[in-house]
């Protein structure tokens, strides 16, 4: 979509009024869903450059509104390269099922993802509800369960698979 852009100079012209020089920017409003990519391609042609082909199906038809593709010249090629591997793992990780354990079987949940704010003065760090240890780093994810009040968990709490002896173990533990 083209947007007309106004840039001020630090002129003024002979009435005393700013003059401002107007060109037309191509602004991008749509946004797209990583869930809703179907398949990431690359394709290396050796006179135009790289393209990285972001296609969404519907079964075997492609939707063109909900697809993208990115341009590289040639010179850009790792940088190509780093990008799509990049794609392809939040792809991957967008599209993963959550694996639920002995204790969430037929449990509601999502994946959770929370940044902490460096300018806060309280430390915001939230704990696993399974293990009881802090979830790490500056950008926490996670599984919410909605079953269990909201509780945070690990993935790997959240999908291990208990037997009677571990849970007394556990009892004992703490």
């Amino acid at each position: 979509e083209l947007k007309v852009e106004e840039t001020y100079n630090d002129r003024v012209d002979f009435f005393g009024n700013p003059v401002v020089t107007k060109r037309n920017v191509k602004r991008f409003y749509q946004h797209f869903k990583v869930k809703e990519i179907s398949e990431i391609r690359k394709t290396d042609h050796d006179k135009d450059g790289i393209s990285i082909y972001l296609n969404h199906f519907n079964g075997l038809t492609l939707i063109p509104k909900s697809s993208l593709i990115l341009r590289f010249p040639c010179g850009k090629k790792e940088d190509a390269g780093e990008l799509y591997s990049k794609l392809e793992c939040l792809r991957k990780n967008a599209i993963a099922n959550i694996v639920k354990g002995s204790d969430h079987i037929d449990h509601d949940c999502k994946v959770f993802r929370e940044e902490i704010d460096d300018n806060s003065e309280t430390a915001q760090h939230s704990n696993c509800k399974d293990c009881g240890t802090f979830f790490n780093g500056k950008l926490q994810t996670g599984i919410k369960c909605i079953t269990c009040n909201n509780g945070l968990f690990h993935k790997e709490c959240f999908a291990l698979i208990k037997d009677c002896e571990d849970d007394e173990y556990r009892k004992d533990e703490f």
